[in-house]
Formats: structure tokens, sequence, C-alpha cells
């Protein structure tokens, strides 16, 4: 096997890494890391994998020929300048805040677009995501919503029998 070969084996090998990770992942974000030191983009790296996202610098080619193979529709300009794939297949709404925070603290980050569960969304969109309620949010909106009825049912069932209880207590106290 030559060198020639070698390189393009490797080359087919990395685009399908990317579109294996692509599309295991439940949200993709293209972000552009210029004007970052190495130090800010290792941590931003530490800040989504505590959230359970992974960030890899890959060349534009690579990621579009990822994007293809899946049958992605995404705009050119997506891939321009040097590309920062952000992928995770946890809540992509605790995803897309950390990295809209981090592009707030760090002016540098410039958010271009990616996928949510398959479908192509913008600059605009992921900010809109990052406003809403993360998942453990929802979860404990709705547990309190569901628990209220049955805490005022048991705080009115309950309130008889103290006064009851406080008539008899008072009787005995006088006596």
């Amino acid at each position: 096997m030559n060198l020639k070969s070698k390189v393009i084996e490797r080359k087919k090998r990395l685009v399908s890494d990317i579109a294996e990770r692509v599309s295991a992942s439940s949200v993709s974000i293209i972000a552009d890391y210029r004007g970052l030191k190495v130090s800010e983009i290792n941590s931003l790296r530490t800040r989504l994998f505590h959230v359970g996202g992974k960030s890899t610098v890959f060349k534009n080619a690579a990621i579009a020929f990822a994007f293809e193979s899946l049958n992605l529709d995404f705009p050119k300009s997506l891939l321009k300048g040097p590309s920062m794939l952000i992928t995770s297949d946890a809540d992509a709404v605790v995803l897309s805040k950390t990295l809209v925070d981090f592009a707030k603290e760090f002016d540098a980050v410039g958010i271009r677009g990616g996928f949510f569960d398959g479908a192509h969304v913008d600059s605009d969109s992921i900010l809109e995501i990052s406003k809403l309620p993360s998942r453990d949010e929802l979860l404990a909106k709705a547990i309190m919503l569901i628990k209220s009825p049955i805490v005022g049912f048991v705080s009115g069932a309950k309130a008889p029998l103290l006064s009851v209880l406080n008539v008899l207590n008072a009787v005995k106290n006088k006596k």
C-alpha cells in the first residue's frame, strides 16, 4: 500500500468517524473558535464535557463529507472558516445554554448553526433553544403541578382533625 492510498484511507476513516458521531448525537453545533487562546478552547471543552458534550476541530471538507454521507442539508456558509464540531446526545438545551453563555463571556466564539435531531437550525434558533428550561427544570415543574393539589387535599382533610384535637387539649388543660 503506497502513501497516497494510506492517506485516502485515513481520510475516509475520519469522515466515517465524524458521520458516526453526528448520527449518534441528538445535537450537533458548528462554532467558530477564531481568536480564542488554547486555554480558552480547553475551558470550553471542559464546560461542554460536564454537560455531556464533546468538541473537536475538524477540517471543513471532512465535516461536509460526513454531513453529505448522512444526507443532511446544510448551507455552505455553515462551514466557512475554522470550524469546531460540538456534539452531544444529552440535553440539547443545557448544551446550548453552556455554549451561548461561553460565547457571551468570550466574544471570539461564533455559533454558526447545527442540527437538532437531524434538522438544520441556524444560530438564532440555537440562541432561542438556550433560553428554554432544561429537561430537569421541566420535570421539577411537572412534579410541583402534580403535587400541589395533593398537598392541598391532605391539608384540608387534616384541618378538622386538628381542630378537634385542639379542643380536646384545651379541655384537658382546663382540668
